[in-house]
Order: structure tokens, then C-alpha cells, then sequence
């Protein structure tokens, strides 16, 4: 009799345990991002330690809005640094709150006069290849999205050799391509991280083509 009671409580506990989980889980999330708040002076210093000349910038306000959504938005951003002699305009750190707490990711901005509402391209997002079903590691990737803009960076191999030599898998998620015609600009985004020179090469060659891109 004590045996099928035990068993009994056994299985009852069995069941909670997927409850408890998915109440501990958000806990947990959220002090590990507590801990890894990024800031716009890391970024800073780390893009001055792999040679690239830039500056945090105040930066004028419809500049930090690329992006960001309108006045309701949960998307801020953070900081902002001017990059020099690049494709890439700009730099703007932006954190989005959740019910976990704060996603992070960096915008890198790219000028682009000539896209307009009435040719404005799609977006555009690097999908990984790995080399098993179950994970493992990043061995080869294709640009999706916008068929003119992915064709240009599918054929461009010095991006992809920049990537893959570059310590591809320290990026967390997909590098995204929006377009924002109402600024002239286009979007680099990925989650925050400090991308080693060969990562950032990268961007600045995609951030090459954007300036470039036209539909005509």
C-alpha cells in the first residue's frame, strides 16, 4: 500500500515539473540579462581596438528613430557612434524590452538617397547552413529576401569568406537587411555583439553595396 502511494506522489510530482520550469525560466533569462547589459562604451572602445575611426555621437533625433518604430514602440536606443572613412554611416545601439527583460542588437546605418517608398526593396536575411540537422556549425549561407540585393551579395565571396573566417558563430541569430526610404537609409541589423575585424569587414562591404543598390 505505501508503495502505490509513493508511486502515486511520485507521478504527481512528474507532472508538475513542466510547470515549474516554465515559471523558473523567465526568472532566470531575466537576471542573465541583468548580468549582460551592453553598453555603448564597450562598443566604442571596441571598435577604436580593431582600427576602425569612429565617435559616440549625439546624433540628431530623426537619425536615432531609423527603425525603431513609432512613439508606442518598446524599441530605444541606446547610443549612437558616427563611424569614419566606411560604407557604414553609423552605428545605433538599440535595446527592445520584453517580459524577460531587454533584447539587444546594433543597427548599422547605411546611406541611400534613391530608394524611395515607390521602389523601395525587400527585406533581405542571411540564412546559415549547417552541417547537421541538430546544430553544429556554420558552414556555408545564402542571402534571401529582396531578389536583386541577394543576388549581389550571393555573388560577392569575399562577404562570405570574411564571415567564415571571422568567428561566425560568436553571431547570435540572422543579419537582417530593412530598407528605410523614409530616412534614405538602409538597415544592418544583428544582436549585439562585438564582431571581430573580419565580421565587421563584412558589414562594411554589405554596407558597400547598399550605398550603391538601385532597382533601375
Amino acid at each position: 500500500m505505501l508503495g502505490i502511494d509513493i508511486s502515486e506522489w511520485i507521478q504527481r510530482f512528474s507532472s508538475f515539473i513542466p510547470l515549474l520550469f516554465f515559471l523558473i525560466l523567465p526568472i532566470i533569462l531575466k537576471k542573465l540579462k541583468k548580468n549582460t547589459t551592453p553598453d555603448i562604451n564597450e562598443f566604442y572602445q571596441h571598435l577604436q581596438s580593431i582600427g576602425i575611426k569612429s565617435f559616440i555621437s549625439a546624433a540628431d533625433n530623426d537619425k536615432r528613430k531609423i527603425g525603431l518604430g513609432g512613439r508606442f514602440s518598446s524599441q530605444k536606443s541606446e547610443g549612437f557612434i558616427d563611424i569614419r572613412n566606411r560604407n557604414i554611416d553609423s552605428c545605433n545601439m538599440v535595446s527592445a524590452s520584453n517580459q524577460y527583460g531587454k533584447d539587444y542588437y546594433v543597427d548599422y546605418l547605411v546611406k541611400n538617397s534613391i530608394i524611395t517608398g515607390n521602389s523601395m526593396p525587400k527585406k533581405t536575411k542571411l540564412v546559415r547552413k549547417k552541417n547537421s540537422l541538430w546544430g553544429g556549425i556554420t558552414i556555408d549561407f545564402e542571402w534571401k529576401g529582396d531578389t536583386i540585393l541577394a543576388e549581389t551579395l550571393n555573388s560577392d565571396y569575399c562577404i562570405k569568406e570574411r564571415l567564415l573566417q571571422g568567428n561566425f558563430e560568436s553571431i547570435k541569430g540572422n543579419i537582417w537587411i530593412y530598407p528605410e526610404p523614409k530616412y534614405g537609409y538602409f538597415r544592418i541589423r544583428n544582436s549585439y555583439f562585438l564582431p571581430p575585424q573580419q565580421i565587421f569587414e563584412a558589414i562594411d562591404t554589405i554596407a558597400k553595396h547598399l550605398k550603391s543598390y538601385s532597382v533601375y
